[in-house]
């Protein structure tokens, strides 16, 4: 974790607070801001806002006091740049969420995510350190290991073809136990319905129902009509997520 408390995470109001023109130039840029100028003059009619040594205080998430910030110019860089950069120097690149977070723990002012986000976008490093947009992985489910023979299977289209006689797709049905396989004529625009027969006749009829297929999502695979045949006959369909043929790799 980035931020392991918040007595051990002070290093950005101590670097900053060594500045003694930090907070002078704090405050004479209340008056050249037209939200704090008003939160200055009428304290009153703004109850998020607390006032304390001429400096203007709000609320965090975490029911913290935190500093308000003006855009103003603090030498050649703006107040909100330089916060930015320490920021950025004391969490590291991962992305503008963590450095925002971890200014919000101090500061506020308009915007700020969207100021954190520009600097980021100039930062050559994290330019460089991609980060991933996936949400968390969950475990790996192994599949089940068959102890008899044809007790699962797993099956996969491969085609199409040439056609011939009105054929032009093979499906491949294989014993996950022993690798025997069926090799089936079908064609493109047989239907999921028509599968289930020729299931029927090529598979059960000669080895009985499975508990188990593994397949890929095929929109056959995925149809009401096969899930809830399947459920009928008590077969389990487990099915690999996309862009991992390597789960069903036998079949393919």
């Amino acid at each position: 974790m980035v931020f392991e408390s918040r007595a051990c995470s002070e290093h950005l109001v101590a670097k900053l607070t060594t500045n003694n023109s930090f907070l002078a130039d704090i405050k004479s840029g209340y008056e050249h801001n037209s939200l704090f100028v008003k939160i200055l003059k009428q304290p009153d009619q703004h109850t998020a806002f607390t006032i304390c040594d001429q400096l203007i205080w709000s609320c965090n998430r975490g029911r913290e006091q935190v500093l308000c910030v003006p855009s103003t110019s603090m030498g050649s860089q703006s107040l909100h740049s330089v916060i930015i950069d320490q920021a950025h120097m004391i969490v590291g690149h991962f992305g503008p969420q963590h450095t925002t977070d971890y200014i919000r723990r101090w500061y506020w002012w308009p915007r700020i995510h969207h100021k954190v986000q520009k600097f980021c976008k100039l930062c050559q490093v994290c330019l460089k350190v991609k980060e991933s947009g996936r949400p968390p992985q969950g475990l790996l489910h192994s599949l089940p290991i068959p102890t008899q023979l044809w007790q699962s299977i797993g099956m996969d289209f491969i085609g199409p073809f040439p056609e011939v006689n009105g054929y032009n797709y093979l499906w491949v049905v294989i014993c996950r136990m022993i690798n025997m396989v069926h090799l089936i004529l079908v064609n493109t625009k047989t239907t999921a319905s028509q599968l289930s027969w020729i299931y029927w006749k090529e598979v059960v009829r000669l080895h009985g129902l499975p508990t188990s297929i593994v397949s890929d999502q095929d929109s056959k695979f995925i149809s009401k009509w096969w899930r809830e045949l399947h459920r009928l006959m008590g077969t389990k369909l487990l099915m690999s997520t996309s862009f991992h043929p390597q789960t069903d790799g036998v079949t393919e």
